[in-house]
Parts: C-alpha cells; sequence; structure tokens
C-alpha cells in the first residue's frame, strides 16, 4: 500500500461534523493523488464514533461515511512500537505505527504537533 494516505481521527471529525475547516481538510485530500488509496486506523474510527453516539447523530449515516475509506486494524506491533516512539501523545505514536506497518506514504491531520513530532517517520500533510 505504497500510495496509502492515513486520515488522522480530526480529519473525520472535521468532514464527517462539518466543522469550520471542512473545506480546506476537503481541498487537502483532492490534493492526494488519484492512486493513492485513503485510509484510517480503528483508532480513529473509535474516536469518531465515541462523537457521533455521543452527540446522537446517526450510527448509519457514520457507517456509509466510513464505507469510503479502507480501515486500517491495529495491533500488538503497533502498541510496542508506539510504546518505544511515544513523544508525549501516545494515540499519535499509535496512529504513525500503524501508518507505518501499513506502508502509507503520509498522514493528513489537522493536529500541527502531531506532524511536528513525527515528521522524522513519515510525510505529513498539515490542515490548517
Amino acid at each position: 500500500m505504497t500510495n496509502s494516505v492515513l486520515l488522522d481521527a480530526n480529519i473525520l471529525m472535521e468532514l464527517f461534523f462539518r466543522r469550520p475547516r471542512a473545506q480546506a481538510t476537503e481541498a487537502a485530500i483532492a490534493a492526494v493523488p488519484d492512486d493513492s488509496l485513503l485510509t484510517t486506523s480503528v483508532l480513529a474510527l473509535t474516536i469518531l464514533f465515541y462523537y457521533v453516539e455521543k452527540d446522537g447523530f446517526d450510527k448509519t449515516r457514520a457507517h456509509s461515511f466510513v464505507a469510503s475509506y479502507k480501515v486500517l486494524d491495529m495491533g500488538e506491533v503497533d502498541y510496542a512500537w508506539a510504546r518505544q516512539n511515544d513523544l508525549g501523545d501516545f494515540e499519535d505514536a499509535l496512529q504513525t505505527a500503524c501508518a507505518l506497518r501499513h506502508g502509507c506514504r503520509k498522514i493528513i491531520t489537522l493536529d500541527q504537533a502531531f506532524a511536528k513530532r513525527h515528521r522524522p517517520h513519515i510525510a505529513f500533510t498539515l490542515v490548517r
């Protein structure tokens, strides 16, 4: 999956809930080459569905939204990598581990600190 791009949880949240940076997020995704596979992690989905349920949104709509992306699994090897490379935000380290193990070439995020911390491991597109 060398042409894969991982969408961070905050990207999914921006798109699904149509938050203020949704248009900038869509533009960043539109700039991804056509031969790229858009992915997200099972961890990102956990975060998304927590807010879908908390805010009373229709889960059927959320599942349809998620169907647009390939969902990458996470496991013990990701945990071990994240534990070794935790630079202050374990969730970010887990997302990076997942992206690396699945051969993603970049992560798209809104989180500047995430991009700064893990840029030595993988490329980032930072949505502003």
